[in-house]
């Protein structure tokens, strides 16, 4: 893998010198690209965060005449002090983590090099590169993910070959009941692809230049969705179903539909008891095991939290922290699952302010925006805001940043916006 590594960043570095931008495309097609790890002086790296120093190295050399101005830049971004409120929670949290070891890696992962590149796919995106092109590059990501997701499904030799669902997700005769793709589980599969769909949704509302353009939107929408299901990621299906809807209702042409719709939907499933049976069973607590365990779950996180309330459990050290506190029914999770408990846990009460603070600046700032324009002129403010709403729906049953891929998407959307 080391050599794969090297022979890797060469041909990388190669194209970040010729063609940086071309350089940040790929690495947006290629976020789960953390999932090939390698060790360099026995410090643990992924391809994903050698393509991001790759690309930090080039940026700086490259600008390194207009430092001032680039400095500049920065302290001027819209979010320059939620970040700093962040970034300094992230920092305390590495120091009061029980692990430091550990603390250290998500630090660097989660929080040094998405933080960076956020302020250098800012900067290229002034200097002219199309947000519609980082789109379409997180959009074919979303495409061999969910067909990768669909073919473990269907039991396609090839899928298994390239990577074997463990144990868990397999039914007793060896065929796959839930589909992880190229993750380790399922749910991974609902949190990549759950903001990735939503985003196109509303670019159904642009006027594409052509039918391949169109044909791209809802190969991502169809494909990814019908991979959601297989991965039976319940959280990021209502999360998507939810957004979407509200995306239906913003539109004049949509409004009508999408006020039918649910009316149709309860009438059918009051109609028919094998549906809403099945309904119940997923939805009702008492009824799903998942649901059962996340319950437990955060009223362990929340016991724990109020003898923690204003570090934390630090970075990395919720699984510690929690042990004292643990019930012992079910295993000791890496995080909550709920990301006010997640940042809360992670990077004590003022690093969940900051998140929070981070996020109603996004929130106000394209809101402004709509307001101002209009919403016809605004679409793209509005598919932002709907992504992160999305991911914060979804984050309140799950961990919606705390993953190398999901962490840079999450500033990839921030970028974007300011």
């Amino acid at each position: 893998m080391l050599v794969f590594a090297i022979i890797y960043a060469i041909l990388f570095a190669g194209l970040a010198w010729k063609k940086l931008n071309w350089a940040i495309l790929l690495l947006l097609g290629f976020l789960p690209s953390y999932l090939f790890r390698f060790n360099l002086a026995g410090i643990p790296f992924t391809v994903l965060e050698l393509m991001i120093l790759i690309i930090t190295l080039v940026w700086l050399i490259q600008n390194r005449k207009d430092l001032k101005n680039l400095i500049k830049e920065i302290r001027q971004n819209k979010f320059y002090w939620p970040i700093v409120a962040f970034f300094a929670a992230a920092t305390i949290g590495v120091f009061v983590s029980p692990t430091k070891i550990g603390a250290l890696g998500i630090y660097k992962a989660y929080f040094i090099e998405p933080i960076i590149f956020f302020f250098i796919l800012n900067h290229q995106i002034k200097k002219g590169l199309e947000i519609k092109k980082i789109f379409t590059a997180i959009g074919i990501s979303a495409l061999y993910i969910s067909i990768l997701a669909i073919a473990q499904k269907l039991g396609l030799p090839f899928s298994q070959t390239f990577h074997a669902v463990p144990t868990p997700y397999l039914n007793a005769d060896g065929s796959v009941d839930r589909s992880v793709s190229a993750y380790g589980y399922p749910n991974a599969v609902g949190l990549y692809l759950g903001p990735i769909i939503v985003w196109y949704v509303n670019s159904l509302w642009e006027k594409a230049k052509n039918y391949r353009e169109t044909f791209f939107k809802w190969s991502v929408i169809l494909l990814g969705s019908i991979a959601i299901i297989t991965a039976q990621s319940a959280g990021a299906a209502i999360a998507v179903i939810a957004v979407s809807w509200l995306l239906c209702m913003f539109h004049k042409k949509t409004r009508i539909p999408a006020i039918i719709l649910p009316i149709v939907v309860l009438a059918v499933v009051a109609l028919e008891p094998d549906l809403r049976n099945f309904i119940v069973h997923k939805v009702f607590v008492n009824k799903n095991y998942s649901s059962f365990v996340r319950i437990l779950i955060w009223k362990e996180s929340l016991v724990m939290l109020v003898h923690n309330w204003f570090f934390g459990a630090g970075l990395d050290g919720y699984q510690t922290a929690i042990k004292p506190y643990h019930l012992k029914t079910f295993e000791i999770f890496q995080y909550p699952h709920n990301f006010i408990l997640n940042f809360w846990s992670e990077m004590g009460i003022y690093g969940l302010a900051a998140f929070l603070w981070l996020t109603a600046s996004f929130g106000r700032l394209n809101t402004a925006i709509i307001r101002k324009n209009g919403l016809a002129k605004s679409l793209l403010n509005l598919g932002l805001i709907a992504v992160m709403l999305q991911m914060l729906i979804h984050g309140l049953v799950d961990v919606p940043y705390f993953k190398n891929d999901l962490s840079v998407l999450f500033w990839t959307i921030l970028a974007v916006a300011s």
